[in-house]
């Protein structure tokens, strides 16, 4: 037996030694690192940009009309659409003749008709143009995330909502008469197209606001004309209806909004009212954004997940020409003007851009926004100095 020596060490012990000093540097250095992360991210999210510097700008097809997309967003005018990433860069092009377009997107799907006229043209997002035709006169519609349409026509006593798929082939013929169901006002289809939210409005001795819920799925196959809930508002006119996802729908009229859960039938999740008179509604990417404009001219917008749960609340002067919601986070314009707040409402973003803006949504990249003006679009990256430099 070998005698107990302090200073002895062991062969394994001389060689794990050096091994456990090197452990210590990189741990002390990856705790710098996750320190300095932590403190970076504080500092940018109490940050507030006052000014930008453009990264490149492109011309836009004259006189057009913007809609945001899953993707990035899309310009129409009379001629043709194009669908843009959310850098800018066209992804799709399409060609039409119409007088008074009308459009409505779903995912990476669009369709366009003229109002009054009988056709409509669908796109699946990489340049297809798919025409489907009826017969009675165009008055709104509606498309889902894999290119089911619905056609909402004018028939005089009765109206029509057509539902067809992606190839034309017609799904299903929802009749209404006029003087039982009233004057449809709006609809909206669910994203994977089994599901639609009318509003109508009944108008006589008194008014009253009538939002239906059909299933086309199993569940609503039990049911009449596939109703799965029917609901009156009395005087009221609900001009909004909106899916969030698959199962939200956020129906709102200039008092207050209602939140449902429709998996497979409606149920109320919650009411939305307060103070002032609804300005405008938005919803994109888990979040909704509700506007109520008051008294003194102050709008109070408030932010919800889309479960209801209160994210965020300003209060803003601005006369705004749009409102959206990206990633939580609250984009208001106006003429000019550009305003962003964060998740958590504080102030991230003021400035004058190029103007007219239609649209200002992330680019991809941190601090980064595509900036849909009328007749170009512009990249830009927020800065914090007081240079505003514009290509």
């Amino acid at each position: 037996m070998r005698e107990t020596d302090e200073n002895y060490e062991s062969e394994y012990e001389t060689t794990r030694r050096p091994r456990s000093r090197g452990a210590i540097v990189v741990m002390a250095v990856l705790a710098i690192g996750i320190i300095a992360l932590i403190i970076w991210t504080v500092i940018m999210r109490k940050s507030t940009y006052t000014s930008w510097e453009s990264l490149g700008r492109t011309e836009n097809i004259p006189n057009a009309v913007c809609m945001e997309t899953d993707k990035g967003y899309i310009l129409y005018n009379n001629d043709g659409a194009e669908g843009h990433d959310a850098g800018g860069h066209v992804i799709w092009k399409i060609s039409y003749d119409l007088t008074s377009p009308i459009a409505a997107v779903g995912g990476d799907y669009a369709a366009f008709a003229d109002r009054g006229a009988n056709t409509v043209h669908v796109t699946d997002g990489g340049g297809s143009n798919n025409v489907i035709n009826v017969s009675e006169k165009i008055a709104g519609l509606s498309v889902a995330s894999q290119g089911v349409t619905a056609i909402r026509t004018d028939g005089g006593d009765y109206d029509h909502i057509y539902i067809y798929d992606y190839s034309g082939n017609m799904l299903l013929d929802i009749k209404t008469e006029v003087r039982k169901s009233g004057f449809p006002v709006t609809m909206a289809l669910s994203g994977d197209g089994r599901k639609l939210v009318t509003s109508y409005l009944q108008a006589g001795q008194t008014q009253a606001a009538w939002i239906t819920f059909y299933n086309f799925g199993d569940v609503g196959q039990s049911y009449a004309d596939k109703i799965v809930g029917s609901y009156s508002f009395e005087d009221s006119l609900i001009p909004d209806v909106r899916f969030l996802g698959n199962d939200r729908v956020l129906i709102s009229d200039d008092k207050q909004s209602v939140l449902y859960k429709f998996r497979e039938v409606p149920e109320e999740i919650k009411r939305f009212g307060g103070d002032g008179v609804t300005a405008s509604v938005t919803g994109r990417g888990g979040y909704f954004a509700i506007a109520k404009k008051l008294n003194d001219g102050i709008c109070n917008i408030t932010v919800y997940n889309n479960n209801g749960g209160e994210t965020a609340s300003v209060e803003t002067g601005l006369v705004y020409d749009t409102m959206n919601v990206e990633n939580g986070e609250l984009i208001l314009t106006g003429g000019d003007s550009c305003v962003i707040y964060r998740k958590n409402g504080k102030e991230k973003f003021r400035s004058r851009l190029g103007g007219p803006i239609a649209l200002v949504i992330p680019s991809g990249a941190d601090a980064e926004y595509t900036v849909v003006e009328e007749g170009a679009t512009e990249v830009i990256r927020l800065k914090t100095g007081e240079d505003t430099v514009s290509e």
